[in-house]
């Protein structure tokens, strides 16, 4: 049986997700953010519900601690909340989080998007230390569709061998861009990186990690 962290202050909330869920998972439960990192580590987990708001340690910080550190972040999160989707879904999923639901939640829809994430192989972890910073970036590339782009973004993080950005082109993993960096002075090419994993494909927010496959000009690490 898979295992579920619930990290919830509500008592009724849990209770209520005991019920629904308990059948299908092995629960473990806290209503103490401040728990949740030590009982990750400990409970080994599959997947963490996490509330967005709760005293002392907002979810939005425990989830992009949880996708930060090393032996925890390749575990699925999913935030629940009492407050609208469009305020926060977009920044939960930014920082880490698989999927977002309001409550009252919808439990079907949950335990599929939970099954949809536990059948997907599990990304390698990363070797090297990446820092969240944001650098302006443009690709271009060839699209799904057989289209070539050219797209200016963002990072989300960097690393000396790739990094992480919005890329709201359609791309599939394999795919090769030239990268260049961009800033008041213009464009520098640093070199070619393949797309080495898509999140949330096909949504606005599609995110890629890129690996570079060889630097021909500066980078920023």
């Amino acid at each position: 049986m898979k295992r579920m962290l619930l990290v919830e202050d509500d008592d009724a909330m849990r209770k209520l997700i005991r019920q629904r869920m308990g059948d299908s998972y092995d629960i473990v439960e806290t209503g103490d953010p401040t728990e949740a990192l030590g009982l990750a580590l400990e409970a080994k987990p599959d997947f963490v519900i996490l509330d967005l708001m709760m005293p002392r340690f907002s979810g939005l910080e425990l989830c992009q601690t949880l996708s930060s550190v090393s032996n925890t972040q390749q575990i699925p999160i999913f935030v629940i909340s009492g407050r609208a989707a469009v305020d926060h879904r977009e920044n939960c999923l930014n920082l880490g989080a698989k999927d977002f639901f309001e409550k009252p939640i919808d439990f079907d829809r949950l335990k599929k998007s939970v099954d949809v994430a536990l059948t997907q192989p599990t990304k390698e972890r990363r070797s090297e230390p990446r820092i969240r910073l944001k650098v302006i970036l443009k690709l271009i590339g060839t699209g799904k569709n057989g289209k070539q782009f050219e797209l200016l973004t963002a990072t989300d993080d960097v690393s000396v061998g790739g990094f992480l950005a919005r890329c709201i082109v359609p791309v599939e993993a394999g795919a090769v861009v030239e990268v260049f960096l961009v800033n008041r002075d213009g464009e520098s090419p640093v070199g070619k990186a393949e797309v080495r994993h898509v999140q949330w494909p096909g949504l606005a927010w599609q995110t890629c990690g890129f690996r570079f496959v060889y630097k021909s000009g500066a980078w920023i690490l």
